[in-house]
């Protein structure tokens, strides 16, 4: 009777062991997988972020494109002839500030203030100098020291003419550019070697943005890119664990009672 005592209590003993190691086992799978898909809904948000503000920036630049395209037969004549069309053109875009003529290499006609006469190497040398479409630069007008963005468009005909557009970027960045807490915490457009960031009024170097830089996405239509900064994904995805805790903890739960009645 002893034996079969000793036997029955260590029979006992072994099925809550048994138990209790396949709910820690459930558990421990439980946490993980719900840890996995908290990092990839990260993943996927940033991406969808990145993309989304991408977009609306091509949504912005495609027209302005067409409109210089549709413009370059201006270029064969003075800025009096022209002024007023080239106002027209320029306020039928709200983010536009300015919109201007280059024949030569010299700007000679502004949406703003009408006749000009400026070196296109001097202000814009990018553009000159390589084949760049877009440069972000401090406006040198209205409104001096503001983030600009501009965007050139050279004629089929002659490299050193074309449209220039200049964009209000630093007002665009605050809706463009809105970080999503906390999946983001910064958000940032590169275009070469310039970045500008969310709520900053100022160009920055791109080489000094590079702590914590969690996914950047380039348009495909523009030499541009958007770079999102945050905090580690696997810190943000242990952050939201406990509120899985107790779902995972009743199914272990159940798992383990399961086992122990089926080992009865």
């Amino acid at each position: 009777m002893l034996m079969t005592h000793l036997a029955a209590s260590r029979y006992r003993y072994y099925r809550w062991l048994l138990a209790g190691a396949v709910g820690a086992a459930i558990l421990l799978v439980s946490l993980y997988t719900r840890y996995y898909q908290e990092v990839k809904s990260i993943e996927l948000s940033q991406q969808t972020l990145a993309t989304r503000t991408v977009g609306k920036l091509n949504q912005l630049l495609t027209p302005a494109q067409l409109q210089a395209e549709r413009s370059m037969d201006m270029l064969d004549q003075p800025c009096e002839n022209v002024s007023s069309t080239l106002r027209f053109r320029a306020a039928q875009n709200q983010a536009l500030r300015a919109m201007l003529l280059v024949k030569n290499g010299i700007i000679y006609c502004s949406s703003l203030f009408g006749s000009r006469h400026y070196q296109l190497a001097a202000v814009m040398p990018t553009f000159v100098n390589s084949n760049a479409r877009l440069a972000l630069r401090p406006s040198l007008a209205v409104s001096k020291g503001l983030p600009t963005l501009v965007m050139w468009t050279p004629s089929p005909r002659d490299k050193t003419s074309g449209v220039l557009h200049v964009f209000n970027i630093e007002l665009l960045s605050n809706f463009l550019l809105e970080p999503q807490e906390p999946y983001v915490q910064r958000v940032v457009l590169n275009v070469a070697d310039s970045s500008l960031e969310y709520g900053r009024r100022e160009i920055l170097s791109r080489d000094t943005l590079t702590n914590d830089l969690r996914y950047t996405a380039g348009s495909a239509l523009y030499p541009f890119s958007i770079s999102l900064f945050g905090p580690q994904i696997g810190m943000l995805a242990l952050s939201a664990l406990p509120r899985h805790i107790p779902l995972a903890l009743l199914i272990s739960l159940l798992a383990a009672y399961v086992v122990y009645l089926l080992t009865a």
